[in-house]
């Protein structure tokens, strides 16, 4: 017997049961929390770290217990986003990468109450002075039935002078210079870091100038993009650019929180007529911990 979402056309009882069944090829399901108790694991400063030391324990959860009772296990993790570079005199930026992402799934009562360690990826730093930020850090989580299971932090940004001398529109890719695109191992699967790049228009206009921000895939797709602001200003240093961009992923809270949406590449300094901007910090990785029940328990 049909429906009044069948007759209207808008959506099927079909297509509603196939949003919620299992992926074919990573086999989890499409909405992550279905018959799973979840767990999220993030930096404890949030987005606003300015002390990046472990010792403190920012970043690293020892000892996480798969409870008693547990037969299905999946975890995911987020590399650190990279820094974005400073600028001086004239010069523009290209901001940071992302960070990889990478999921693994443990099934079976041997890992119920099994002891994990996991270390949560610090972020690139964009506040040295330099031209180019840091890198973010890795995001790992070893323990049994894990083999060198992590996620690569995102590449620096840069700043450079040459983007202030074009003669035509142009997009400039962030060219990784600590190495290739943020990577991830051990996994049943995952995506690589993207690179932040700089859509640059010569135009009196600077509004016409932007910073693509990157983040990870992982949160709403599976691959991850990247996230448009724009660079009206002749000099900025970024931060409101960060905000704004991020704030149209519409996941997590804001870039300052707690809740941040996990392994962003920041925002790059662009600087005109002298002075300087130092580039923004990236946000660091994450962890999500899906488990489940043995029901015949």
């Amino acid at each position: 017997m049909s429906n009044l979402r069948d007759l209207l056309g808008i959506v099927s009882e079909d297509t509603l049961k196939a949003s919620a069944a299992p992926d074919d090829t990573s086999k989890i399901a499409r909405l992550p929390s279905e018959g799973y108790c979840v767990q999220y694991i993030t930096a404890y400063c949030g987005a606003t770290c300015q002390e990046y030391n472990t010792n403190y324990y920012y970043m690293q959860y020892p000892n996480w217990c798969a409870p008693d009772g547990t037969c299905d296990i999946i975890f995911e993790i987020w590399g650190g986003g990279g820094g974005g570079g400073s600028s001086c005199c004239c010069s523009r930026g290209v901001p940071a990468g992302s960070g990889a992402y990478a999921y693994k799934r443990l099934v079976g009562s041997q890992y119920a109450g099994c002891a994990y360690q996991i270390e949560v990826g610090e972020p690139g730093c964009g506040r040295m002075g330099s031209q180019c930020g840091d890198p973010g850090n890795y995001t790992s989580v070893s323990g049994p039935g894990l083999t060198n299971f992590c996620a690569d932090g995102g590449p620096a940004g840069c700043s450079c002078c040459f983007l202030c001398c074009c003669t035509a529109n142009y997009i400039s890719l962030s060219n990784c210079p600590y190495g290739c695109c943020a990577c991830y191992y051990g996994a049943d699967g995952g995506s690589r870091g993207v690179p932040g790049y700089t859509y640059m228009w010569c135009y009196d206009n600077h509004c016409w100038n932007k910073q693509m921000i990157a983040y990870p895939g992982g949160l709403v797709n599976g691959k991850g993009g990247w996230l448009p602001g724009n660079q009206c200003e002749n000099s900025g240093c970024g931060y409101c650019l960060m905000h704004w961009a991020v704030d149209q992923l519409h996941w997590g809270g804001a870039h300052s929180q707690s809740n941040y949406v996990p392994g962003v590449g920041g925002a790059s300094g662009w600087t005109c007529s002298g002075g300087c901007c130092h580039g923004q910090n990236g946000n660091p990785g994450m962890v999500r911990i899906s488990y489940k029940y043995d029901e015949n328990l």
